[in-house]
């Protein structure tokens, strides 16, 4: 990914297109973009939410894709692959699931 700037249309051919991640078979970054979790509903309706320890907000500046990667992905390894998934428009099956546990803080 960073040989390609993060740019996901340059890496579209390399991500998931529905066979499920097995995270025992390499090594990758599993995080997702804020606005994703805005769109999905994961975060307060008042726009704002906690992620990777940062503050962030839907129409926040300074908290752009890669410097929200970095943050999140702070301790990824040198030989990763990059994004587990598309960061940007999340598909894998358990997404759902990471939806409702991210949007409950109980």
């Amino acid at each position: 990914m960073k040989e390609n700037n993060f740019n996901n249309k340059a890496c579209k051919k390399l991500q998931n297109k529905g066979t499920p991640i097995n995270a025992t078979a390499g090594n990758c970054c599993a995080w997702t973009h804020k606005n994703a979790l805005f769109n999905k509903g994961a975060f307060d309706s008042d726009g704002t939410g906690q992620m990777c320890g940062q503050e962030v907000a839907k129409k926040q500046r300074g908290t752009n894709f890669e410097g929200l990667r970095e943050i999140c992905c702070a301790n990824e390894g040198a030989d990763s692959s990059g994004d587990c998934d598309s960061a940007a428009w999340p598909k894998g099956p358990a997404f759902p699931m990471v939806l409702a546990f991210a949007a409950d803080e109980d």
